[in-house]
């Protein structure tokens, strides 16, 4: 499989999927356990997709389908735990997963505590109004924005220099 190409937009680039390297002592589970036990533990949000979600029980999706494909290629099983966004990185430093998938945005404070894939794609950032006026995002200044809990866009929503009012939601695991 060729390698893919970096993103010039580095810190909104997505990553597929996050290992645990180490922090605050934790320690990753080494490969060679993973292949020993024989499954991969992946913890993803129900619903997101068309990255990762269930329907009618199934766990499908872009990240779901990638993981399942370079398991398989590993021969491994993958057994996929559920974990609304903001709850991911937590999962992967207690040693609950082995590997986080959710569009993940790869961020110099996240990669202090995990370590990322290479990114699977690059995104923008767009705002969604019924009020035309909104062009710019300083006429987002004293408006509610509403955002993913635990996201990087919670962190720029809160960053932004104007008054407004965050409206962050964490979505279900389920």
């Amino acid at each position: 499989m060729p390698r893919l190409p970096a993103c010039s937009l580095a810190p909104l680039a997505l990553a597929c999927s996050v290992v645990l390297s180490a922090f605050g002592g934790a320690q990753a589970r080494p490969l060679s356990a993973i292949r020993a036990d024989g499954t991969l533990r992946v913890i993803a949000p129900a619903d997101l997709p068309p990255f990762s979600f269930t329907s009618g029980g199934a766990d499908i999706g872009f990240e779901i389908e990638l993981i399942s494909n370079l398991a398989a290629d590993m021969g491994l099983k993958v057994q996929v735990l559920h974990a609304p966004s903001n709850e991911l990185f937590d999962a992967l430093i207690n040693d609950r997963a082995d590997v986080a998938l959710a569009a993940l945005a790869i961020t110099s404070t996240r990669e202090q505590k995990v370590d990322f894939t290479q990114p699977t794609m690059c995104a923008g950032v767009s705002v969604i109004s019924a009020d035309p006026k909104l062009q710019l995002h300083t006429d987002l200044e004293n408006k509610t924005i509403g955002v993913p809990a635990g996201t990087i866009m919670e962190s720029y929503v809160r960053h932004l220099p104007f008054p407004r009012l965050c409206g962050c939601t964490a979505p279900s695991a389920t």
